[in-house]
């Protein structure tokens, strides 16, 4: 008893410990979270920053996107021939698809990072949930044990009372023990008059076949005997029906006693000692019984044994009242017994019941507490991953911030080149517009000076003609010098058209030489101008290139024609 008294003050003890270490690891997880929730606040902050730079990122590159593309459209529609500008917006295209790229890179590292985020985010309110459970759990647990304690001190107290109750049962039962023994002693008392009944039954036996030798030699005088066999024959079935009422007693008594015995085996074992004596009993009642038997034949021949077979007959019966007595007395005795042993089994069935009880509350305690366990370890190994994905997180995060820098750094020396680039365009603009104007003045010079040098080429060659034509005449004029006196007249008409002609001829080349000094100072103004366009701009040699051509051929042409 002593052991079930201390086993739940032993149990609420450890419970107590229990819900100590328990308060002591929840306030633990309380600071991780807290720390946790610090780290992922500074995690946000961190991730928005990111994305508000990302944002500007995206804005400005589409702006600088734009600019170039902008900037390279210009850059085409300015001259086919430029190709170190188109070298350098083919590099700044390749800067840009970098930036783009590693923009877009940047990009998917800030998805991923966001994404890792709100992962993490949804794991802390998952386990901040998990955390919350537990400590309403731990509130029930605490509540539950302060229920238990209260509940086994009040049945530390009914166990007490039932332990009194118990050893009342037990004194009782201790009585019954006493009386059953002496119930033995009564049996055995009645065994050893069964003993002595049966020694008288030898003594009949034998006095019986002493009777049957007389009986023989009483065979002669039945027939003497025949009046009062009728009386005598009437008294023997009244005393047959009496032994008959009697033997049916004896049955229902021996049958009652034997289901005693039946029931009363299991708690001693000296009542299967009584139900094998009244076997006997049984026994030598059956051996009585076929001696009466033999005794009723034997009364139809000997009367004299009559009235000492009545006086055995008269202490059967009052051997037989007596131990129907006895019977009664204990089968008062024995009900008593079965009553009192009925409340002792109930008494140990709520007994049993109770520590059944007892036992399932403390086996469904000492589970929640070990599943308590196990939450808290894999909150515990929960908690040390995150951590770890923190830590992790921080790194890139940092890793992450110091791209940003670079990029940003880049960024900004991308804008100087691009505020460099904007004036330069702005330059390359106005000279671009410059020479655009001087080269419109420049092929309208060009024209002109084409119109005027294929007409002055219809002119040439005309006057050529005309000078062969001329200088065949001289010829032939030179060839018959001897008949000029003589066709002097015929010379001088042949001639005078052709020296109207070689007058206009001579007036022609005159404008001619003149206009060829225009132009010659034409050209060599537009050279210098040239001259000029060519040191602020590369372009200009193309132009005087092309000028320089133009007057070499002007020069040749006039040279010819000379």
């Amino acid at each position: 008893m002593a052991i079930t008294t201390d086993d739940p003050s032993v149990q609420i003890q450890n419970l107590k410990n229990l819900n100590s270490v328990l308060l002591k690891e929840t306030t633990h997880r309380r600071q991780q979270i807290e720390s946790l929730q610090s780290a992922l606040h500074s995690s946000a902050m961190v991730s928005d920053n990111n994305l508000a730079l990302h944002l500007e990122k995206t804005i400005l590159f589409s702006f600088l996107d734009s600019q170039v593309k902008e900037m390279s459209l210009g850059f085409d529609t300015l001259l086919g021939d430029s190709n170190r500008r188109e070298y350098q917006v083919a590099d700044l295209k390749r800067l840009v698809n970098d930036l783009t790229a590693r923009l877009h890179n940047e990009e998917h590292r800030l998805s991923v990072l966001t994404q890792e985020r709100d992962q993490l985010k949804n794991e802390f309110l998952a386990e901040s949930k998990r955390l919350e459970e537990t400590v309403g759990r731990e509130k029930n647990l605490l509540e539950e044990a302060e229920k238990l304690s209260l509940q086994v001190s009040e049945k530390e107290r009914v166990i007490g009372e039932l332990n009194k109750d118990r050893d009342l049962a037990v004194r009782s039962s201790q009585e019954s023990l006493m009386v059953i023994d002496k119930l033995k002693e009564e049996v055995e008392g009645v065994t050893r008059e069964k003993s002595e009944i049966e020694k008288l039954n030898t003594s009949q036996e034998l006095k019986i076949t002493a009777l049957e030798l007389e009986l023989r030699q009483l065979n002669e005088s039945l027939t003497v005997s025949h009046n009062e066999e009728g009386f005598m024959r009437a008294k023997v079935l009244q005393l047959e029906g009496n032994l008959g009422l009697a033997l049916q007693k004896e049955e229902e008594m021996a049958m009652e006693i034997s289901a005693l015995l039946r029931e009363k085996k299991e708690m001693e074992k000296s009542v299967e000692v009584l139900t094998e004596k009244k076997d006997s009993v049984n026994k030598v009642l059956d051996m009585v019984q076929k001696e009466l038997e033999d005794k009723l034949h034997e009364l139809d021949e000997a009367i004299r044994v009559r009235g000492e077979f009545e006086q055995v007959k008269v202490c059967r019966e009052n051997e037989i009242v007596e131990l129907q007595g006895e019977v009664d007395r204990l089968k008062g005795v024995v009900d008593e017994l079965k009553g009192s042993c009925k409340e002792s089994e109930e008494e140990n069935k709520q007994l049993l019941s109770q520590v059944n009880h007892y036992r399932n509350a403390f086996d469904e305690v000492v589970l929640e507490k070990d599943n308590i366990r196990k939450g808290f370890d894999e909150e515990r190994k929960k908690a040390e991953n995150l951590l770890f994905e923190i830590a992790r997180m921080q790194e890139m995060v940092d890793k992450t911030v110091a791209e940003v820098g670079k990029v940003t750094g880049e960024r900004e020396k991308l804008v100087e080149k691009n505020m460099l680039l904007e004036r330069h365009m702005d330059v390359l603009m106005k000279e671009r517009n410059e020479l655009q104007s001087s080269l419109a003045d420049s092929q309208r010079e060009s024209d002109e000076l084409r119109a005027k040098i294929e007409f002055w080429c219809t002119n040439s060659n005309k006057a050529l003609a005309m000078l062969k034509s001329a200088a065949a005449l001289v010829c032939q004029y030179k060839d018959r010098g001897e008949e000029v006196d003589y066709n002097n007249e015929k010379v001088v008409e042949e001639i005078e058209p052709y020296a109207e002609e070689l007058n206009a001829i001579k007036k022609a080349f005159k404008s001619k030489n003149e206009m060829v000094d225009d132009m010659k100072q034409q050209l060599v103004s537009m050279q210098k101008s040239v001259s000029e366009a060519h040191k602020s701009k590369s372009l200009w040699t193309v132009i005087s290139s092309a000028t320089t051509i133009l007057a070499a051929a002007l020069a040749a042409y006039v040279a010819r024609g000379h």
